[in-house]
């Protein structure tokens, strides 16, 4: 059985990346590509990730249908 977990509780404000702790084995999910992830991502600190940086903004159905059925992307377990 595979398992995704979201946070119950979102953090937000002054210093939320830092002061956020992150689980092993997450998942990033992201629109702008690695050279501007990677910076937000070491703010962070957040440490043993899978980074999905190929999220279209606002698609259709029938993207996200396609991209799901082409993804390659591990599905994480825990």
């Amino acid at each position: 059985m595979h398992t995704l977990r979201i946070p119950k509780i979102i953090n937000f404000g002054e210093n939320a990346l830092a002061e956020t702790e992150y689980p092993k084995n997450a998942l990033v999910v992201t629109t702008v590509p690695p050279a501007l992830s990677d910076k937000w991502l070491a703010k962070m600190g957040i440490q043993d990730y899978m980074l999905y940086d190929q999220v279209k903004p606002e698609p259709s159905i029938e993207m996200s249908i396609r991209s799901f059925l082409n993804s390659k992307t591990k599905i994480l377990q825990s």
